[in-house]
C-alpha cells in the first residue's frame, strides 16, 4: 500500500522528520513538499529542503528509497491553491492508496488551502494531521468525523450518548424510534465516536473531544 505525504512545508524540518518517524514511509511512498511560489528562490526555504534531501538520502542508503516532489502553488488566494492541490490529489489517487496531510508547518494560506480542499474531496485524504503546540505532540484532525457528524445529523445523538442510557432512552430524548436510533448509533460507532457494550451506550475518546462541537452544531 503506497502512501503519499503532504506536507505544510515552510522552514521549519522538524514536521518533516516527525512523519519519517511517526509514520516510517518506505520504498514507493511520496514526500510532497507544498510551499508558496514566493519562496521558489528563498534561501531559508531552499536550505530546508536541502536538508529533506540529505534525511531522504540517508534512508535511501538503508533500502529505503522515499521519492520526493516540491509542488510550488498559489498562495496568494487559498481557493486557487486548493484548486491546484486538489488537481493534484486527483492525479497521485491513480497511484497512491492513502494521502496523509500533514498542516503543523509552512504558511496558513497553504494550511487554510488543504482544510478547503479536504471539504470539497474529503474522501481522497486518508488522514489530516499535525504537530501541536506545545507539546509538539502529533495529532489526528478529525475532519471527515466532524463533516459526518453535520452532513447526517448525528450531533444531537452523540449529545445524547454522552449523558449515558440505552437505545430506549436514548430515542426517547430524541423523539425517534429504537431502530433510527440504532442507524444513528451504528454510523457513529463506525466513525469511531461511540461504545455500545451490553446494551450500554458511552462516547469513546474521540467523541468526548468532539462533544462540545457537536453540542453546538445542534
Amino acid at each position: 500500500m503506497r502512501t503519499a505525504f503532504l506536507i505544510n512545508f515552510g522552514f521549519d524540518v522538524s514536521p518533516f522528520i516527525d512523519i519519517i518517524s511517526n509514520y516510517s514511509p518506505t520504498t514507493g511512498d511520496l514526500i510532497v513538499l507544498l510551499r508558496p511560489q514566493m519562496e521558489e528562490n528563498s534561501a531559508r526555504a531552499e536550505k530546508a529542503v536541502s536538508e529533506v534531501k540529505v534525511i531522504l538520502s540517508t534512508l535511501k542508503s538503508a533500502n529505503r528509497s522515499i521519492d520526493l516532489e516540491q509542488f510550488l502553488v498559489n498562495a496568494s488566494d487559498p481557493l486557487i491553491a486548493a484548486s491546484e492541490i486538489a488537481e493534484k490529489l486527483v492525479k497521485s489517487k491513480n497511484t497512491y492508496n492513502r494521502i496523509v496531510a500533514d498542516i503543523s508547518g509552512g504558511i496558513r494560506p497553504i494550511m487554510v488551502a488543504i482544510m478547503l480542499c479536504f471539504i470539497a474531496k474529503p474522501n481522497f485524504f486518508t488522514e489530516v494531521t499535525m504537530l501541536a503546540e506545545p507539546t509538539r505532540q502529533r495529532v489526528f484532525v478529525p475532519l471527515a468525523e466532524i463533516l459526518e457528524i453535520k452532513a447526517l445529523g448525528l450531533a444531537r445523538t452523540l449529545v445524547q450518548v454522552s449523558k449515558g442510557g440505552n437505545l430506549k432512552s436514548v430515542g426517547a430524548r430524541l423523539g425517534v424510534t429504537e431502530s433510527s436510533v440504532s442507524r444513528y448509533i451504528n454510523r457513529l460507532k463506525t466513525l469511531g465516536m461511540v461504545y455500545h457494550k451490553r446494551g450500554k451506550l458511552s462516547l469513546t475518546p474521540l467523541g468526548e473531544k468532539l462533544l462540545g462541537l457537536a453540542t453546538h452544531m445542534e
